[in-house]
């Protein structure tokens, strides 16, 4: 039997059926303008934009969907990663075959499919819209040369939307537009051989992926403390003023962290950058509690020391991983002259056997700025940039210091894994200032041993000699001393020489001092360039600072607790880097001026850049 063709006078369709028709009735030109074919699309790329968002965002190596498929973790790096995790760059490609699929049905259906003739039954097949989808996987391919990033998730994306769109446009013209036309074998066989035909191609795709160059990556350890993960255990942001403000994006997420002695409830941020790196910083002392970065193999460790509850930071101390104010580092007796007036300082800092003197108010005194609770403001989501705000104001004469200060620090999280640290501040009165930030850094993960066999190389060629009481003298050469770091080398490498210094005893032989930096004061330069050369994973020190001070922990013991369950600190666990204006600078004319008058603004940028290989 020869095949009918759909214009044939043997067969006529039903009255009722002539009002949804092709050639006749109110939805005629939504027919032949390829509205219906466009309706698919649109379904087609909601539902295509659903599950690429939902695969390339919300499945990690631990998800029982990835072992149950046998996925490997999507392990997004670049500037792209932010809009390839939400997407984006898939639904975009969509977008393209959109495009293509209006002018496609538009043309086919102007003049081919709607004049008498065999190209009917194409339709009917979906073939014109199959085209049209095939366009779509096409722009897809076209991304995978644009970014990297396009792996076997992509394409479980991409079979469904194919199987999707076929079968939208299937019933679409099988039930509405081209019901009751004859059909016959040939027609029947053809239908078969497209379908293997389809299934073949998505079997092709599937295996022909390239499966992503970067290894899975570990979960990091839990967001919040496990008592309170369990009580809340998807607890996010409700309040408004928990909430970013400005663009939508991805939000900074926020969770109770515990509380304090006098029973402050203090918050815990996570900043999630797209190359990897996370943060997890607090707003009690603006601390940052954990830092995963990855190594050369992409595998996430926290590289900062710390602890895991309010409580431990407020009892063990080591000033670990927070924002110092008003006063970073030393002043002598706790004493400083400013427009004649002299100021008495508490002392915090009382130590005197016979190798130190120690006296002196230490870090802004014993209720400084890292003892406060400062307000947190996500900032609105630009991109793949995260970063939270803190502000604190402190009143004049608190711990001594004149002038009420207003302070605001930034933390953001770059896409290439970088960590800036911004600081303003204003007075209404003349007042000294200098701002740092005291994290411990192990590049090998904390709680993993000593830091001695990690490279340290530090942009100074000079030191500042102290006093037996850690007050800054002069500054001289790092040149055949222990503090030469002027090229990479082991922290450890001189020891010998640290430990015959004497005149180091007050700092039992080991770093406590400020190191000079090259550059000019107010221009971003680098300080440190450190590496572990096992994990291989690096961390460049960028400030507008003058100085930095080192400090090496060597007063830390395996009595103290770390982060991981059942482990302990050690001597020289980490190494704590200071970006800030020397020691005592109130009392030395010689030094940077810290003097804040009104009027001024203080500026201050610090950046930890952290990366892999050199």
């Amino acid at each position: 039997m020869d095949r009918q063709e759909n214009n044939s006078d043997d067969w006529t369709p039903p009255a009722w059926r002539k009002f949804l028709s092709h050639d006749s009735g109110p939805f005629a030109q939504f027919v032949k303008y390829g509205v219906i074919g466009v309706m698919a699309t649109c379904v087609q790329t909601g539902i295509f934009y659903a599950l690429a968002a939902t695969c390339l965002k919300c499945l990690t190596a631990d998800d029982w969907a990835v072992r149950l498929l046998g996925l490997p973790s999507v392990v997004f790096t670049g500037e792209e990663a932010w809009y390839a995790s939400r997407g984006m760059l898939a639904a975009a490609a969509t977008a393209v075959g959109f495009l293509f699929a209006n002018v496609f049905c538009w043309l086919m259906n102007r003049w081919f499919v709607f004049r008498p003739g065999k190209f009917k039954w194409y339709v009917e097949l979906g073939m014109f819209f199959g085209a049209s989808t095939l366009a779509t996987v096409i722009a897809l391919g076209l991304m995978k040369f644009l970014i990297d990033q396009f792996n076997m998730m992509t394409t479980l994306a991409v079979v469904v939307e194919i199987v999707v769109s076929f079968l939208v446009n299937f019933v679409a013209r099988k039930f509405f537009i081209f019901k009751g036309y004859p059909k016959t074998k040939k027609e029947t066989n053809m239908k078969r051989l497209l379908i293997v035909m389809a299934c073949a191609a998505c079997a092709g795709l599937v295996s022909a992926q390239d499966a992503p160059k970067a290894p899975a990556v570990p979960e990091p350890a839990p967001f919040a403390p496990a008592d309170a993960a369990a009580k809340q255990p998807n607890r996010f942001p409700r309040s408004r003023r928990e909430r970013p403000y400005g663009l939508r994006g991805r939000s900074v997420e926020a969770r109770p962290w515990g509380k304090l002695a006098d029973g402050t409830e203090v918050k815990i941020y996570r900043l999630q950058g797209a190359g990897g790196l996370i943060l997890d910083v607090s707003d009690y002392g603006g601390r940052l509690v954990r830092c995963y970065a990855p190594d050369k193999f992409g595998n996430l460790a926290d590289v900062t020391l710390g602890w895991n509850t309010p409580g431990e930071y407020e009892k063990l101390g080591f000033s670990m991983g927070t924002l110092i104010g008003r006063y970073g580092n030393r002043i002598a007796d706790g004493k400083f002259t400013l427009d004649g007036k002299e100021y008495q300082l508490p002392i915090n800092e009382d130590k005197k056997t016979e190798a130190t003197q120690r006296h002196c108010n230490l870090h802004g005194g014993p209720e400084g700025w890292d003892k406060k609770v400062w307000k947190a403001m996500p900032m609105a989501s630009r991109g793949p940039v995260q970063g939270i705000i803190f502000t604190y104001v402190s009143a004049d004469g608190e711990m001594g210091f004149p002038g009420k200060v207003s302070c605001r620090v930034t933390y953001k999280v770059m896409p290439n894994n970088v960590w800036t640290v911004e600081y303003y501040a204003t007075t209404d009165k003349p007042t000294v200032l200098n701002l740092t930030h005291h994290s411990y850094w192990n590049l090998a993960g904390e709680s993993s041993g000593n830091v001695l066999g990690q490279e340290l190389q530090i942009f100074a060629d000079q030191y500042m000699q102290t006093t037996p009481g850690l007050i800054p003298t002069k500054s001289v050469p790092v040149k055949d001393t222990g503090f030469d770091f002027t090229s990479p080398r082991p922290i450890g490498a001189k020891a010998d020489l640290m430990k015959a210094d004497k005149s180091l005893a007050c700092t039992d032989n080991w770093y406590d001092h400020n190191f000079v930096l090259r550059g000019e004061n107010g221009k971003l330069k680098q300080a440190v360039f450190m590496r572990d050369p096992v994990s291989g994973r690096t961390m460049e020190i960028w400030t507008t600072e003058p100085c930095m001070q080192m400090y090496g922990a060597q007063n830390m013991t395996d009595a103290v607790p770390a982060k991981a369950a059942g482990k302990h600190l050690c001597q020289f666990a980490g190494v704590a880097l200071e970006t800030q204006h020397a020691p005592d600078s109130p009392n030395r004319p010689d030094f940077p001026s810290t003097v804040l008058r009104p009027g001024e603004t203080f500026r201050s940028r610090t950046e930890y850049r952290f990366g892999t290989g050199k």
